[in-house]
């Protein structure tokens, strides 16, 4: 364990973008990585616990999938109940993080998850793009054209203003959500709320860089 920090500076410096991912996640829960690997103790029957209290919840608001389908598989693959930003367990935790942070602490949160999105040079795998999607729906939520975030599931406290250039990174970060090296749409594409979902993240990202219209279009207005 003593050597664990050295390992990370080593992983950080070096030339592989996926093993990038794996240091930050183990540098920001480091405390909580050690004592997993030294002390004898185990959280497997309080996390138990935790995806009982989880399922409950769902049933409780009738979102519990029950079918053996492959539309049951792919939302429960994803922890999902609903296609909204914030309808699945991730997004739903980062709302809570927010909560939890300072009001300076909030902008620099909605920005690391939208960079890290963004990026195309790695896969982007589920969790990152859920987070993604929901810090898109935030900055959305504060454009002139767009629509507040109505859920329960969403931060319960303000944000601050977010400043302009957000929206071009929550742009790419969309388009790379939908792209093909990503895991979320992979799992969508074989649901069959996928379109729907689709719809819901062009939605999104239509209100920060909107469609120029066609010829016709633009003729049929004038």
């Amino acid at each position: 364990m003593a050597n664990l920090p050295e390992w990370l500076d080593a992983v950080r410096q070096d030339d592989l973008p996926s093993l990038h991912t794996l240091a930050e996640g183990i540098d920001r829960g480091l405390d909580v990585v050690i004592a997993g690997l030294t002390l004898p103790w185990s959280s497997g029957g309080g996390d138990g616990h935790v995806n009982r209290t989880k399922m409950i919840k769902q049933q409780m608001y009738g979102r519990a999938a029950v079918r053996r389908s492959r539309d049951d598989r792919a939302r429960r693959d994803m922890g999902t109940w609903d296609i909204g930003a914030f309808g699945n367990d991730t997004a739903a935790d980062f709302a809570g993080d927010l909560d939890e942070a300072t009001m300076e602490e909030r902008e620099s949160m909605i920005r690391r998850v939208l960079k890290r999105a963004a990026d195309p040079s790695d896969y982007l795998i589920t969790s990152d793009a859920e987070r993604a999607v929901a810090a898109a729906a935030l900055v959305v939520a504060q454009h002139p054209d767009g629509e507040p975030t109505c859920t329960n599931y969403g931060p319960s406290k303000p944000l601050p203003e977010l400043p302009a250039d957000l929206r071009t990174l929550a742009v790419g970060a969309l388009d790379r959500v939908v792209d093909e090296r990503s895991e979320i749409a992979e799992l969508w594409d074989e649901a069959t709320d996928g379109p729907r979902w689709r719809r819901d993240i062009t939605r999104l990202r239509d209100v920060l860089d909107p469609p120029i219209p066609s010829q016709e279009e633009a003729l049929f207005e004038i």
